[in-house]
């Protein structure tokens, strides 16, 4: 299923390139640990109610040493920063 998956490329914005690189699942999970340490247990729910779901059910298979499309990390990156921070500027 990770081989299916790593071709996978998550939500993208305007002119982000998203299509090259690949992190380890570790850096993901930390993102992800952060929300967690960080936000209280309703708003970590609702982080993960605005995961799309094919991108939830990757980063819920994740291994901390396998590799992922870098795509993956940025669009778990853009949901936390949507969720936690009221911002107007954009990456």
């Amino acid at each position: 299923m990770t081989e299916v998956l790593a071709n996978v490329v998550p939500i993208t914005r305007g002119a982000e390139r998203l299509d090259f690189g690949r992190v380890k699942g570790a850096i993901i999970r930390a993102h992800l640990d952060w929300v967690r340490d960080h936000g209280s247990r309703g708003e970590i729910i609702a982080l993960f109610e605005d995961i799309p779901d094919l991108l939830r059910y990757q980063i819920s298979t994740l291994a901390p040493s396998a590799w992922y499309p870098f795509g993956t990390l940025i669009a778990v990156d853009h949901v936390i920063v949507d969720r936690a921070f009221d911002v107007s500027w954009r990456f």
